[in-house]
C-alpha cells in the first residue's frame, strides 16, 4: 500500500500548486516523491505541469482527491 502525502494549497492552476508540494516535499525528503496524484479532472493539466516542470515522476489520479490538493506518494523506503 502506497504512503501519500497530502497538500492542500487553495484554489488556482495547478501547475504552481505542484510545483510548491514537490518543492516541499523535496525540502522534506532530500528526494522526489514517487508519483503526484491528482483528481480525475485535473489529470491533463497536472500531466502538462509536470512535464513543464520538468518533474520525472508519473502523474496518477484518484477520485478521493479533492480538486484543491496535491498528493505525493511516498516510496516505501523512505517511511
Amino acid at each position: 500500500m502506497a504512503t501519500l502525502i497530502i497538500y492542500r494549497d487553495g484554489s488556482g492552476p495547478i501547475e504552481p500548486r505542484i510545483k510548491a508540494a514537490v518543492r516541499a516535499f523535496y525540502e522534506d525528503h532530500d528526494r522526489l516523491p514517487v508519483a503526484v496524484v491528482v483528481s480525475p479532472a485535473e489529470l491533463g493539466e497536472a500531466q502538462e505541469a509536470v512535464e513543464v516542470l520538468a518533474l520525472r515522476v508519473p502523474v496518477r489520479k484518484s477520485g478521493g482527491c479533492l480538486a484543491n490538493e496535491v498528493w505525493l506518494e511516498v516510496s516505501q523506503e523512505g517511511q
